[in-house]
């Protein structure tokens, strides 16, 4: 049968003991004879080191209240109750089923509830439950449903004791513990003095005793003694029970210095062998105020310090959730950037190069037709220069420009539905109830955060936004028109040929009169056949220079047309994706800043209530 108990001496926190050191041994029957129950008309004043105290459990509360607190249990396990060192000495007595700890609780309360009903009801029960025995004129049992079915017992004894026990013989010490730890844990950390009843079959070897050691021992929990139940007779010189127990222990903290193990006593449950001793010791632990207050002190401070530790591990595991999901975040930005660098560079490369070759070809078929056309064919050809040029490039066009412009819209929109979709599922999935951020009272509002960019996602990218235009840089392809070039050249070659049929029949006529006038034939029909090449030359360079600014004015052009059709794609990117999503993403790091900074705040408050902890501890 497993118990929890706890066993609180009303009597002894207010007995003025005047006895030699010699009757600690003495039984309890017999001192409280000597020293009657009374209550003081009024309660003792704290002393300085229990105002202290008192401040720092109140730091501790307001810390649970800062921080968040989640569990009930421990935000009533740091009360104001824990500082009241003139009040009632708490011992607890643990122990696993079938050690004899209910024959141990008979003799700590000199058999009070010997052959009770209640007695039996404790030895035998099947449910988990907590007794609190205290002293009264009479055997009465009262159930307090509201703090968990705890039975409050009092029985006749000359000691006023308070004992607390749950019993569940029907499932084994580690799933009797594993169900509902916190009824062990809320009887260890409201104790002042605790006593582990462990057998010769188990010496402490038990899972429960062990996972007892490692969860208080370990952690700083003092006045814990060992009683171990031989069984037979304790001077049995084969029996090395208490040795193994200490090994076990020294085992179980190799860290801690054999002055500070738990004490180990020998007892008989059987032959009653021990007990006497067990009750000296305890009583020796609490003989004067002084005693009762260190030990008091020392359990305060060990309750208040797990309560903040827990405090700290949260905060701790609060920024590991902060940075986890930071770090998430800077993945989740430096895909979505990959995406966008991607698309932009996938249509410089590869939707730029189609219209690159489309005025490619549009270059090669005007070089052609040029090389088709010469000079000399504008005496009968230049009045179809426009209209020959207009044709060669209404074939050379550029609507597979574009189809591939409308083609690379289409990529964008689904490289930014993409990108969008990522973050938006990411921001959904901080909102959900299993996210780390759900885990920690310190981070759950960031969750409203998360739901708060959501929402703004959703709200930036109305049905208009959510995608780029199709033909937005389709029309921009369309626009590119430089047919009026045409005009300018027909009109240049126009001039050229009106130019230089005017100079022409200007030079023969001057040649025919020059040799009217006596210049031999000889002169001047050489002359004049000279002149009329140069003027035919100039004509043959004139048209060189029209067909260059033409090449010239047609390359601007499609400069500027792969200038524009970049820089509306990248701003409809900025617009669509970039901008929008940045500004959800930031938003939300905004509030994970804020949390970083809140959670470093409390830590350092939390740091420096365990210093004044340590520091109380060191001056028990």
């Amino acid at each position: 049968m497993r118990v929890w108990l706890v066993l609180n001496w009303l009597l002894i926190g207010r007995i003025r003991r005047s006895a030699p050191a010699s009757s600690i041994s003495r039984s309890f029957a017999t001192l409280a004879q000597e020293q009657p129950l009374s209550e003081p008309a009024v309660k003792p004043k704290l002393t300085s080191a229990g105002l202290q105290l008192a401040k720092t459990l109140d730091e501790v509360a307001a810390l649970q209240v800062a921080i968040g607190e989640d569990d009930p249990a421990w935000v009533r396990r740091v009360s104001r109750e824990l500082v009241d060192l003139d009040g009632p000495f708490r011992v607890a007595v643990v122990g696993e089923t079938s050690v004899g700890t209910s024959t141990l609780i008979s003799s700590l309360v000199e058999n009070a509830l010997a052959e009770h009903t209640i007695a039996k009801s404790m030895g035998a029960g099947t449910s988990s439950q907590v007794y609190r025995i205290t002293h009264g004129d009479k055997l009465t049992e009262e159930v307090d449903t509201t703090s968990g079915d705890v039975h409050h017992i009092q029985c006749p004894t000359e000691w006023a004791i308070i004992i607390g026990k749950e019993v569940n013989p029907s499932i084994t010490a580690l799933q009797t513990f594993d169900k509902d730890p916190t009824i062990l844990a809320n009887v260890i950390y409201r104790s002042d003095l605790v006593v582990l009843l462990t057998d010769a079959s188990r010496l402490l070897s038990g899972a429960w005793e062990t996972a007892f050691i490692r969860d208080f021992v370990a952690k700083g929990k003092k006045n814990v003694i060992i009683a171990v139940n031989k069984g037979g007779d304790l001077e049995d010189p084969r029996s090395n029970a208490v040795s193994i127990v200490q090994n076990r222990l020294q085992t179980l903290l190799p860290s801690a210095p054999s002055s500070s193990l738990p004490a180990v006593f020998p007892i008989s449950i059987q032959s009653t062998r021990g007990l006497m001793d067990l009750r000296s010791t305890i009583i020796a632990r609490l003989d004067t105020p002084a005693d009762r207050s260190l030990h008091k002190t020392e359990a305060a401070v060990f309750t208040a310090r797990q309560a903040v530790e827990r405090l700290l591990n949260a905060e701790n595991r609060a920024d590991a959730a902060i940075k986890g999901t930071r770090s998430e975040i800077s993945s989740l930005v430096e895909s979505v950037v990959a995406t966008e660098k991607r698309l932009l560079r996938d249509f410089r490369l590869r939707d730029l190069a189609i219209v690159e070759y489309g005025v490619t070809s549009l270059s090669d078929a005007i070089t052609a037709y040029f090389e088709k056309v010469r000079f000399w064919r504008l005496f009968w050809r230049s009045d179809f220069v426009a209209e020959d040029l207009k044709a060669t490039m209404k074939e050379n066009s550029l609507l597979q420009a574009e189809y591939q412009m409308t083609y690379a819209v289409g990529k964008l929109n689904e490289g930014l539905h993409g990108a969008r979709e990522r973050i938006r599922s990411y921001l959904a999935s901080l909102t959900s109830a299993t996210h780390p951020l759900a885990t920690e009272p310190l981070t759950r509002p960031l969750q409203k955060e998360a739901a708060a960019a959501l929402e703004a996602l959703d709200r930036q990218h109305s049905p208009s936004a959510r995608e780029v235009d199709p033909f937005v840089l389709r029309n921009e392809v369309a626009t590119f028109d430089e047919t009026r070039q045409c005009d300018v050249l027909q009109r240049h070659a126009e001039k050229l040929v009106r130019n230089q049929l005017g100079f022409q029949l200007a030079v023969y006529p001057i040649g025919l009169l020059l040799t009217h006038l006596g210049v031999p034939w000889g002169i001047s029909i050489p002359s004049t056949l000279f002149v009329s090449a140069l003027g035919l030359a100039w004509m043959k360079t004139r048209w060189g220079t029209y067909e260059d600014e033409l090449w010239s004015k047609i390359s601007q052009a499609h400069k500027k047309l792969k200038d524009r059709l970049t820089t509306v794609y990248e701003k409809e990117l900025s617009r669509v994706g970039a901008e929008p999503l940045a500004a959800s993403l930031k938003m939300f790091e905004e509030g994970l800043g804020a949390r970083e900074l809140n959670i470093a705040a409390r830590r350092k408050d939390t740091e420096e209530v365990l210093k004044r902890l340590d520091e109380l501890s060191r001056r028990g």
